[in-house]
């Protein structure tokens, strides 16, 4: 689909004692081709800008996936989607949750700040680096929006490599603090 003939996934050896994390944390968002990779890969619940509900068929496809609306103009909005979240992370029965924790689509040159919402369950989440190649053509999202599929699907070939780290269990502090945990996992993803 979209010249991505092959995407290899590696994993790390299962972690003694740490059981799979119920949050997926996702970047850099590059690309809307990542939610593409994402329902065909896990099939997970995902977080997105309320927004994203009245765009046409995305918008009911985002709802048939369970998907969180967050709604970042109001500490109340942000306040119910934090409950949400929390609840359909410890509660059984709910998909895994997919979060891209930069909050935006960017060129994949750097990791900006993570938005905390995420880490705040107080659980272990688990990072995954997604690594696309920019040649001959950059089908970064943040450089050309919808066209994106345009320009994927006129190119032969698109590469697309998927690297889950090893689960990023919380400390004391951490439990406490989501930003610093989102700043840790940041910087642990930065560094691989």
């Amino acid at each position: 689909c979209l010249g991505y003939w092959r995407i290899p996934v590696t994993r790390p050896n299962a972690v003694q004692g740490v059981k799979t994390p119920r949050v997926l944390v996702s970047a850099p968002h590059y690309s809307l081709i990542d939610v593409f990779f994402w329902t065909y890969y896990e099939m997970p619940m995902t977080l997105s800008h309320h927004g994203v509900a009245s765009i046409p068929i995305v918008g009911r496809i985002a709802r048939a996936m369970e998907t969180i609306f967050v709604d970042r103009r109001t500490a109340e909005a942000r306040a119910e989607a934090a409950n949400t979240i929390k609840r359909r992370c410890l509660e059984p029965g709910w998909p895994r949750l997919l979060v891209f924790p930069e909050g935006t689509v960017t060129n994949g040159s750097a990791l900006i700040q993570f938005r905390p919402g995420a880490f705040a369950v107080g659980e272990a989440v688990q990072p995954v680096i997604l690594r696309y190649g920019t040649r001959p053509l950059d089908v970064s999202g943040a450089v050309r929006g919808y066209e994106v599929f345009l320009y994927a699907m006129l190119q032969p070939a698109n590469s697309l490599s998927v690297e889950f780290l090893s689960p990023a269990v919380p400390s004391q502090a951490e439990l406490s603090d989501p930003r610093l945990f989102a700043g840790n996992v940041r910087a642990a993803m930065a560094a691989a």
